[in-house]
């Protein structure tokens, strides 16, 4: 059995010349630490996370890839070795661990919690704080933050967490929150039916099916490479 598969979903726009050397680091470090990289091209993302997530074998055979730990690294995402082997180091027993990252120039970090009674106010969930990261990542270098929900764009998860759920493990789950604040209609209430990405539905199946919520490592930013870096 392999110690980890580095799980890489490739989007449309592929690997950005920027990026590319990472990948190139990364391949030498699997052939030195018994883990190799596994991606899937063109896939909209959660069939991609399916497809990633049972070694291609899709629903015909939905366990695991045959390693102790699933790796996701996003192709937008900006990492270093330092950061993999960091995120390799911590303790076994912390099966749902996560990097950061932000999306945009806000102070919004892409983990956070599953807070309705935010939602009917805001009209969509709290996120964590990147400056409170940020600051916690300095004060208290090695802690672990518990979520409910993360981005999956530097996500390490044990395979046994996978072994106890119910495929497909990627969904695009019902979010149905009643009686929220109308965004132009003051006074006005609306309830919200959507979807939650495919991440945000594993966490949230993550937790009903085996009691565990990821964690998140503030001191693990990693970049985010849009039409810009974050």
């Amino acid at each position: 059995m392999l110690d980890c598969v580095f799980l890489i979903p490739i989007d449309h726009r592929g690997i950005q010349g920027k990026l590319f050397p990472q990948y190139l680091e990364l391949q030498s470090w699997c052939e030195k630490n018994n883990a190799q990289i596994f991606t899937s091209n063109g896939l909209f993302l959660n069939f991609a996370r399916n497809y990633l997530a049972t070694g291609g074998g899709g629903f015909v055979d939905t366990s695991p890839p045959d390693a102790e730990w699933l790796f996701w690294i996003d192709s937008d995402v900006e990492f270093t070795i330092e950061k993999i082997e960091y995120m390799m180091s911590i303790p076994r027993d912390k099966k749902f661990v996560t990097g950061w990252y932000r999306s945009d120039y806000s102070d919004n970090a892409m983990v956070g919690n599953w807070d309705e009674d935010f939602f009917r106010k805001n009209l969509h969930m709290p996120f964590t704080s990147v400056d409170w990261l940020t600051k916690t990542a300095g004060k208290e270098g090695n802690k672990l933050v518990q979520v409910d929900w993360c981005g999956f764009g530097f996500t390490k998860v044990h395979r046994s967490i996978y072994e106890q759920m119910k495929y497909p493990y990627y969904p695009l789950r019902d979010a149905f929150i009643e009686k929220c604040n109308h965004p132009t209609k003051k006074g006005e209430m609306l309830d919200v039916k959507d979807l939650s990405f495919e991440d945000v539905s594993f966490c949230r199946n993550c937790y009903e099916e085996t009691k565990i919520k990821p964690l998140v490592a503030p001191k693990m930013r990693v970049g985010h490479l849009k039409s810009f870096l974050v």
